[in-house]
């Protein structure tokens, strides 16, 4: 891929995300990478920017673990999959209160950038991609609608909200969060 791509995809994860890494796949289990991702083991397999905003507070959870460290069970009760179009609504929405459209300043006249951020972003991955995120709205429905559903999640973090999208590729994994601590 291109410097221009690289750049492009730097600034829209860092717009987009608190959090934003990706690791190499290393085996058939794309959970074992992931949970390599939460909990800070791996790094970018092409070098590019790695992202770790998480919110420094009074909780467990801050940059240095920010994940409660998830044993790979959870990721088959507490992430659902979806498709990629609604791993771009989830995506534009991960800096957002609440990660939600409503809570969003602006947002009809954001969306449709919102929405090309998150395409670059997840475009990474490939057309064999496949995504995962812990927005329970994708448990019952995969197909829902991510800008107007319930703003429940399975939270991987002590903060008091959190959400975020998994990409799936056949060679990485990418981790893609936002943490919600409330004003």
């Amino acid at each position: 891929m291109s410097k221009q791509y690289r750049d492009d995809w730097e600034k829209a994860a860092r717009f987009l995300c608190d959090f934003a890494m990706v690791a190499p796949r290393t085996g058939e289990d794309w959970r074992a990478d992931a949970q390599a991702v939460m909990n800070l083991r791996t790094s970018d397999p092409r070098g590019w920017l790695e992202v770790n905003d998480a919110p420094e507070t009074d909780a467990w959870c801050d940059r240095t673990h920010p994940f409660i460290p998830p044993f790979l069970s959870e990721f088959d009760t507490s992430v659902f999959p979806v498709p990629k179009n609604a791993a771009i609504q989830l995506m534009s929405l991960l800096h957002a209160d609440w990660f939600a459209a409503w809570a969003e300043p602006d947002f009809d006249e954001r969306k449709e950038d919102l929405m090309e951020r998150a395409e670059v972003v997840l475009g990474r991955f490939g057309e064999n991609a496949v995504f995962y995120t812990n927005a329970t709205a994708a448990r019952d429905d995969p197909e829902a609608d991510m800008f107007h559903r319930e703003q429940i999640h399975e939270c991987f973090t002590d903060y008091p909200l959190d959400c975020g999208v998994i990409a799936v590729s056949p060679d990485e994994v990418g981790v893609f969060w936002g943490f919600f601590i409330g004003d």
